[in-house]
């Protein structure tokens, strides 16, 4: 970005969420968007409201689970998701749930698919894990994120426990931290997904 003149502005320094817009405002004024674009659902307010006050075009962003985010979020959910102009999903089904909660209308929710075209992961036979045994290499499930509940890691292990009744030596990795840890780890052990 900064090669072609668009150099990062980080502007969460700025402690509290009114400072923290008028910020984002006078950068937005400076640069003069199209469109304004958030990558995480905390931060569609700014967009939003930047976008109303600038006169452009403002997407939202949602992927989470939408129970576990609105527990979280409160009251603060209609808006988040409500008051940009559309909402990119990464799931069918946090779509549908948007749209009957009634959080967004219809017309404004995106679904934007988060995956990878496995193909190419079939035509390179080289990709995969490191087994116990030099220059064996298994077939690999990784997950990489911070392992809290909205993350959905649960959902990962009991995936990785139904493919393996049909790919005995696949293996399982998971990157990250947080307070879902322990549980997570104990879950593995239980659905036999341990040591490996």
């Amino acid at each position: 970005l900064a090669e072609l003149g668009l150099p990062p502005r980080w502007i969460g320094r700025v402690p509290h969420p009114p400072a923290r817009l008028a910020v984002f405002l006078r950068e937005a004024l400076a640069f003069r968007p199209h469109l304004l674009q958030s990558s995480h659902c905390y931060a569609n307010l700014y967009v939003a409201l930047a976008g109303r006050l600038l006169g452009v075009c403002s997407v939202g962003a949602f992927r989470s689970d939408l129970t576990e985010w609105r527990s979280g979020s409160g009251a603060w959910a209609r808006w988040q998701l409500g008051l940009p102009s559309g909402v990119i999903v990464n799931s069918q089904s946090s779509g549908a749930k948007i749209i009957q909660d009634h959080l967004a209308a219809p017309e404004r929710v995106f679904m934007v698919p988060n995956r990878i075209d496995l193909r190419r992961f079939d035509a390179d036979g080289s990709l995969g894990c490191a087994s116990a045994h030099p220059g064996v290499r298994r077939p690999c499930a990784i997950f990489v994120g911070r392992l809290i509940r909205s993350k959905r890691t649960d959902v990962f292990l009991h995936s990785l426990s139904l493919a393996r009744q049909r790919v005995p030596d696949l293996v399982g990795v998971v990157v990250g931290g947080g307070p879902e840890s322990v549980g997570l780890e104990a879950a593995a052990v239980e659905r036999g997904l341990c040591p490996d």
